[in-house]
């Protein structure tokens, strides 16, 4: 049984013959009866804890004297104007059974728990949603499309269910949403959309700002290029939302894209299904290893997602979790593993880094062998310089793989070593290459693994 607010909303919207007549008569009464301090500008740098909204695109509708009249009409028939609260535009429990096109429109405190729509639900990208937005348990038995509505506060979908498509194209979620609980019949879409960490109502701390747990996704789930928390540093450390995306419990029955997504924190994937077609190509991490949120978390969620990735065979992505990982694991290591994390990262990026692993391996012998060369006796070996140079870049190359006995009795670059020998230096040439037999393997056995984790089947 819908409200009196309800029945006032419904009939202003049957009110307008077309798109532009609803639209101005709509917004225009907001206009006329809202206090004025509501109607300010908002500041796009910060929230807001009083209800604040901002005019639509070409500022307020001036309304006529007629169409006032129209309005005082409707609301005489209605029980009334609605008086601004939490309770403002209440359509809690309603069944509405047409088209229910809310596109250019700004609604205020929109509470849909419990409704029902019968066919399709549209948002445009004037669409403005102030103060907090409850689409809880709601039943969408056709499309609902949302082409880059703007939600300023909180908004949940908690046990909503969809009975065909969910498109939400560039929408803004300004303040975080839920969809803990519901369940998704068909494509769901969030392309392009955004989960901020601002919110300009309410005062309610966001735990989670992308909220999907428990939620059920049978067909295509697509995420491409969806921002999951715009700033890393937007919260204190007490009010912040530490899961900006929380996945715990989902079922992902089909293809999964999160292809060129951007997170603020490490997603959780807790007991999540993923279908084996999820594609985490692109997506830009470097916002996720912020050190707002506890490292514990954050390595237990890396963690989560190496081993899913494992299961799936997926050694790329696999990897990449592994690398962060690895990184937020410093934060909760002691000196002398954290030194050694830092050394595992720069020498080959935690294994991955072919470039980076070859060129510590190159460097490390080839700068020995400079060393050598600028050390070595022309004029006691009797040799060319050109040929002291050849020497010792040998030389270096086998102090680093002393493995080979290569300037050893009988190997073949003895004579290399030997004629470096008469160099009056030749103690601090022995003492670099003892250094260049520890490091040489170690540095080998990174680039391997790099070459090895690179081009391994699985």
């Amino acid at each position: 049984m819908p409200s009196e607010n309800a029945n006032f909303w419904l009939a202003l919207l049957n009110l307008g013959q077309d798109q532009d007549r609803r639209t101005r008569l709509w917004n225009g009464y907001l206009g006329w009866k809202l206090p004025s301090g509501v109607k300010e500008s908002i500041d796009p740098n910060g929230g807001s804890q009083k209800l604040v909204l901002a005019p639509p695109e070409g500022g307020w509708p001036d309304l006529t004297d007629y169409e006032k009249g129209e309005l005082d009409t409707v609301a005489a028939e209605n029980g009334g104007h609605p008086e601004l609260s939490d309770g403002y535009m209440n359509f809690a429990g309603s069944e509405l059974p047409d088209d229910f096109d809310l596109s250019d429109l700004i609604l205020i405190h929109a509470n849909f728990r419990g409704v029902t729509f019968g066919r399709t639900l549209n948002f445009s990208d004037k669409t403005q949603f102030y103060s907090q937005t409850s689409f809880c348990n709601t039943t969408f038995h056709e499309n609902l499309f949302s082409d880059r509505a703007r939600f300023h506060a909180t908004v949940s979908f908690s046990g909503a269910r969809f009975g065909r498509r969910a498109t939400f194209l560039g929408t803004e979620f300004m303040g975080g949403a839920s969809f803990n609980g519901a369940a998704f019949s068909m494509n769901a879409t969030f392309n392009e959309s955004q989960f901020e960490e601002r919110c300009f109502s309410g005062g309610t701390t966001i735990h989670v700002l992308a909220d999907f747990r428990n939620t059920e996704f049978p067909d295509l789930a697509s995420f491409p290029e969806l921002v999951f928390g715009r700033d890393e540093n937007a919260y204190s450390r007490i009010t912040w939302p530490e899961r900006r995306a929380d996945f715990t419990d989902a079922e992902f029955g089909a293809a999964t894209s999160f292809r060129g997504a951007v997170f603020a924190g490490a997603p959780a994937f807790f007991n999540t299904t993923l279908h084996e077609d999820t594609d985490f190509g692109k997506v830009d991490w470097s916002r996720a290893e912020t050190t707002n949120i506890s490292a514990d978390y954050a390595v237990r969620a890396w963690e989560r997602l190496e081993l899913m990735m494992s299961r799936l065979e997926k050694p790329l992505d696999r990897h990449q979790f592994f690398r962060l990982k690895m990184r937020a694991r410093r934060r909760t290591e002691g000196r002398v593993l954290r030194t050694l994390n830092r050394l595992f990262e720069m020498t080959s990026d935690y294994g991955w880094g072919v470039g980076r692993a070859s060129a510590c391996w190159l460097s490390h012998w080839l700068i020995a062998s400079l060393v050598l060369f600028a050390n070595s006796d022309a004029a006691a070996s009797g040799a060319e310089r050109w040929r002291l140079a050849l020497a010792a870049l040998g030389t270096g190359f086998a102090n680093a793989h002393a493995f080979l006995f290569l300037t050893a009795e009988g190997g073949h670059l003895e004579s290399a070593r030997k004629l470096l020998e008469e160099c009056e230096r030749y103690a601090i040439m022995t003492r670099l290459g003892t250094l260049e037999a520890v490091l040489g393997p170690i540095l080998l056995f990174f680039l391997l693994l790099t070459l090895r984790n690179r081009f391994r089947l699985a």
